[in-house]
């Protein structure tokens, strides 16, 4: 069990006398960009990131494919792409970058539709019998792991060139990495059968295996007609609070947020730390889209679309979610896994208190 520290408990006990007045309709009324009618989200399924920490790319690629929808375009921004396009000509890592920086970006330089950025990946998909997430989840994992141990290698031997790694080191890498990752991999999985495509690769960062993988496949760009991304940093949780809801409501368009992952499952998690202090070590900085809201008595609940699948999971499995049959297309609500984890509903997205997740939310990024 978990218990609040006596500084934790005192911030707690004030945040809820600074909020503990009512929600008012103005800025509580009810908004579902997943149920409305025509809504974008019907041609922009829930993605699964399954371990991978590129969350800000799946939410930017979904912020981009809702505004183009619902501009009457395809929905043509792969997340992946998203990713290794703004990496490779940045600093940034793959797994940990700026939302609005990669979109703006991707932007400028135009996109790799999502349908080439799939054919690329194809082969290796089938002879993996798996998903698309896994055999590039497990790529990423690959050459961070390589890259790191030759890295190592060459300062041990004081080498001024890398020092190449030995035919068994490799091996190992691939072995140990397909044994941790086969739990988590789509059931019939075989990542070992693109383990000769994986040694071939030349021992360099994730973002220029990837690009080296994708590159022959988009060697033209489309232009994006999407304005450029806007971003704000959430400097209270009154701020974020009023930000997030206003944005929603003024644009009737997703907001991207920055928070603590921590708040889906544990309620009462306060670890944003304001000013220049660095948020608790516990949080687990995330990103997901905010797509609606609703006023449950006297408090306010967000709509949070995540990024990791459409089954119930850790994160919600004491949550009330927005789910949707898998047949006739019908909404339930307040599904939770108790009720609606029979196989027939996907979880389209969860309902989290309003002012938690504001307390826990660092900067947020709209069309």
């Amino acid at each position: 069990m978990h218990y609040l520290g006596s500084s934790t408990y005192l911030n707690f006990i004030l945040f809820l006398i600074a909020f503990s007045g009512p929600i008012s309709a103005t800025t509580c009324g009810p908004i579902n960009l997943v149920t409305q009618s025509n809504s974008p989200f019907n041609r922009v399924p829930v993605t699964d990131q399954d371990g991978i920490g590129m969350c800000y790319a799946y939410a930017g690629a979904q912020l981009m494919n809702y505004h183009l929808v619902k501009n009457g375009r395809e929905p043509s921004v792969h997340q992946l792409f998203l990713g290794v396009e703004f990496t490779r000509y940045t600093e940034a890592n793959l797994e940990n970058a700026s939302n609005s920086q990669a979109m703006a970006h991707l932007i400028r330089r135009g996109n790799c539709p999502a349908a080439r950025v799939r054919e690329a990946l194809s082969t290796l998909v089938r002879k993996a019998n798996s998903r698309e997430e896994d055999v590039y989840g497990f790529i990423i994992k690959v050459a961070e792991r390589l890259f790191k141990l030759q890295r190592e290698r060459t300062m041990a031997a004081r080498a001024f060139r890398p020092v190449a790694l030995t035919e068994q080191e490799v091996t190992k890498v691939l072995t140990d990495l397909n044994t941790e990752f086969a739990p988590y991999c789509q059931p019939g999985t075989r990542l070992t059968e693109i383990f000769p495509e994986l040694r071939a690769l030349a021992i360099m960062t994730p973002e220029n295996v990837m690009h080296g993988i994708l590159s022959p496949f988009c060697q033209t760009r489309e232009r994006l007609s999407i304005p450029t991304p806007k971003y704000r940093p959430l400097r209270s949780s009154e701020d974020a609070l009023s930000a997030i809801s206003e944005t929603l409501a003024n644009g009737q368009s997703p907001v991207s947020v920055t928070y603590c992952s921590r708040v889906l499952y544990q309620s009462g998690y306060f670890g944003i730390r304001r000013g220049n202090n660095p948020p608790a070590s516990d949080c687990g900085l995330h990103e997901s889209l905010v797509v609606g809201r609703r006023p449950v008595g006297p408090s306010c609940e967000f709509l949070v679309r995540n990024s990791w699948g459409t089954g119930f999971g850790r994160h919600t499995a004491n949550s009330k979610c927005l789910c949707k049959h898998r047949q006739t297309g019908a909404f339930v609500e307040d599904c939770t896994n108790a009720t609606h984890n029979n196989g027939d509903y996907t979880v389209e997205a969860c309902w989290i208190d309003s002012r938690a997740f504001a307390g826990n939310s660092v900067e947020m990024t709209w069309l």
